[in-house]
């Protein structure tokens, strides 16, 4: 008994403490995120972009959903722009609510963005849902391991979560810059592995 209640004690600090380290991690990603200028920004926004469009991957599936970036985060509209060119099947996320998965929903030029609670441009609940074969998920930080560090929500980790138990083939890319690389994110029971990773570097090569 005495053991078991101790094991159960260890436990509940190692969940505190990868709480607490997740919560640390968040702030300092901000923070040097929020250290770019616009110019660097739109600058290594574009060369990620440029590596997300040439990558294989892109090139072999339909469809896709890519998130609009917020503030300090990368700049993914131009890319949007050039996929439509190709004739792609486009989806954007959009928060229904809070623990639940996302919808990806179509999204084609032209079409009007609504601002959420969050700040975040999301696509209108009228357009049609689309099961991507493809993610590109944002993040705060990561390793070579393929762990991603969202801002807590838990929103595309659900998502993922969902499509992997109805046996949809879906492969996550992560994108970020450079400096968001960390030796070991924290992580949960729930959280999704990515499958690939670029930044303004190009492609990095993950260790599963």
């Amino acid at each position: 008994m005495v053991a078991a209640a101790n094991r159960l004690i260890d436990c509940g600090q190692t969940e505190r403490r990868a709480v607490l380290d997740k919560s640390t991690l968040r702030q300092e990603m901000i923070r040097k995120r929020q250290l770019l200028s616009t110019e660097d920004r739109l600058s290594l926004s574009r060369r990620i972009g440029d590596h997300l469009l040439a990558h294989p991957i892109v090139k072999n599936v339909s469809s896709l959903s890519v998130f609009v970036g917020m503030e300090d985060e990368i700049d993914s509209m131009p890319w949007l722009a050039q996929l439509a060119q190709r004739g792609m099947t486009i989806a954007l996320p959009r928060v229904i609510r809070a623990r639940t998965p996302l919808s990806m929903r179509l999204w084609q030029p032209g079409d009007a963005f609504e601002v959420s609670r969050f700040g975040v441009s999301e696509p209108s609940l009228d357009r049609p849902e689309v099961r991507p074969e493809l993610v590109v998920a944002p993040l705060l930080a990561f390793d070579l391991h393929g762990w991603r560090l969202g801002y807590g929500g838990g929103f595309y980790d659900r998502t993922l979560e969902q499509f992997r138990a109805d046996g949809q083939s879906v492969h996550v890319m992560g994108v970020a810059f450079g400096f968001q690389q960390v030796d070991a994110v924290p992580t949960g029971p729930h959280d999704q592995r990515l499958d690939g990773m670029i930044v303004e570097t190009g492609n990095l090569a993950l260790d599963q």
